[in-house]
């Protein structure tokens, strides 16, 4: 019975969670864009998930501005201003790097989920994300550690918690793995618990 029990409980957790987390998200939106929306509409006109709904066509039409020819250099300056400004270019470079990985505006290959070996024999590897290709990162000291050969910049998230570690490795001992982002870092968030037979071989070769 423990165990019925348990099982249960395993199943209703993530989905209660899970189902809160997007309420809980949503009701914020609609509660932040109704406070806006009383500004200049009566309340007596304000029907409860208009303010989500005014909040989705809001960020369509944005999306679709960001691209025009005439608002794209608006745009443009507001990232400059934003990375130029001391503390708010702290907050928003890495929200604005973040947010790339799925608006597109990055390359396919950047934020690849790949395996990284830990030694010559790859018996020892890492699962992580390439962030950056090449990276040309300055060295106090350039004059005496030369380095050669081509790197990446890979990002290891850690399982069961946020944060991660950002490393420059050889390019020669990462490899491409047939997973999509979602499914890598779920992999890697969850310490491998949720993945699939055929993910965890690959993952371990």
């Amino acid at each position: 019975m423990g165990k019925t029990f348990l099982k249960g409980l395993g199943w209703i957790v993530p989905v209660g969670l899970t189902i809160y987390i997007i309420y809980w998200s949503l009701a914020l939106i609609e509660h932040i864009v109704e406070q806006a929306l009383l500004v200049v509409l009566p309340e007596d006109y304000y029907v409860p998930g208009m303010g989500f709904l005014f909040f989705i066509l809001a960020t369509f039409a944005i999306g679709l501005l960001a691209k025009s020819s005439i608002v794209s250099p608006i745009v443009r300056f507001i990232e400059r201003l934003m990375n130029s400004i001391p503390l708010v270019k702290t907050v928003y470079g890495p929200l604005r790097d973040f947010a790339s990985y799925f608006d597109g505006s990055k390359s396919d290959k950047l934020g690849k989920p790949v395996i990284v070996s830990l030694d010559d024999s790859g018996s020892t590897s890492l699962v992580g994300f390439i962030t950056e290709r090449h990276p040309d990162l300055p060295l106090a000291n350039s004059d005496e550690h030369i380095e050669s050969g081509q790197y990446v910049l890979v990002y290891f998230p850690m399982s069961y918690q946020l944060g991660g570690f950002a490393v420059k490795v050889p390019e020669g001992r990462t490899q491409e793995l047939d997973m999509s982002f979602e499914e890598a870092m779920r992999f890697v968030l969850t310490g491998g618990v949720s993945a699939k037979p055929q993910q965890v071989s690959a993952a371990t070769q």
